[in-house]
């Protein structure tokens, strides 16, 4: 996490504009001085998904061994933290790996699982899990740097013969167009147009950019998933210790959204 943010703090501030020929439409574009270590973050990522998985893994084969409990032999090679997306899977558990947890850990590891929660998939631990699986049986995690507005766009604006950029704004002003893609240096974040020539332009906004995972089809925030992860499995452990049962064990991480919600203009 530390060389992220490292990396997102040398980002150049600013963006590149680049002018139309007729003036009335500015392109902003990435100013990247250097490529982002995605490689290191990848493995980084691997290795802190996997390191979740074998500690819950850890938690089930204490609990199946608790108070000089032995799970019958048959059991031993399968005994691993249930992530059940239905009620059959969590009945299959409880009768075969889990059948010597006692009743009240079952109960308390009953209440994170997935299953009972719409849609399943979206579920923390089912998206641990799945990561885990893409990593061991398909390769590398890939962790993306990608240009995203989070706050607002910030832009200043001068037309030639004067005049408020705002009062010749064309279909609003402004425009995201930066995609799901990796950025990369050049790559345009956003445009501006207006019905009459722009004589200068320039924007100081810092690129806004994140480190995204695909899961389903869908992009998770890193700096947002580890630590919903992290919370997830310190309440788990928190709960088989201290017996209690949380209230809010259902934690859904958000999809990145790349539409802006502002901007301003000086």
């Amino acid at each position: 996490m530390n060389s992220i943010e490292l990396y997102s703090t040398s980002v150049t501030k600013g963006l590149t504009a680049e002018f139309s020929e007729d003036r009335r439409t500015v392109t902003f574009c990435a100013r990247i001085a250097h490529a982002a270590p995605v490689y290191e973050w990848s493995l980084l990522l691997s290795d802190t998904i996997h390191n979740y998985r074998s500690a819950l893994d850890a938690l089930a084969w204490e609990v199946a061994h608790l108070d000089g409990r032995t799970p019958h032999p048959r059991h031993l090679r399968r005994i691993y933290f249930p992530i059940c997306r239905t009620k059959k899977d969590w009945e299959e558990q409880v009768k075969g790996p889990l059948s010597s947890v006692p009743n009240d850990i079952l109960e308390r590891l009953h209440a994170v699982q997935p299953y009972p929660f719409v849609p399943v998939e979206e579920g923390i631990f089912v998206i641990l899990h799945e990561l885990d699986i893409e990593d061991k049986h398909r390769g590398l995690l890939r962790a993306d740097v990608i240009a995203r507005d989070k706050h607002h766009v910030v832009f200043a604006a001068e037309l030639e013969g004067g005049g408020e950029f705002f009062d010749h704004a064309v279909n609003g002003g402004w425009e995201w167009i930066a995609g799901t893609d990796p950025v990369q240096d050049g790559d345009p974040i956003f445009r501006i147009m207006a019905d009459v020539p722009i004589q200068t332009a320039e924007s100081e906004m810092a690129l806004p950019v994140s480190v995204a995972v695909s899961h389903a089809g869908r992009l998770h925030d890193v700096f947002e998933l580890l630590p919903m992860i992290d919370q997830q499995v310190a309440d788990t452990f928190g709960m088989v210790e201290a017996g209690s049962v949380l209230q809010r064990h259902d934690l859904r991480p958000a999809t990145l959204d790349y539409s802006a919600d502002s901007a301003s203009s000086h």
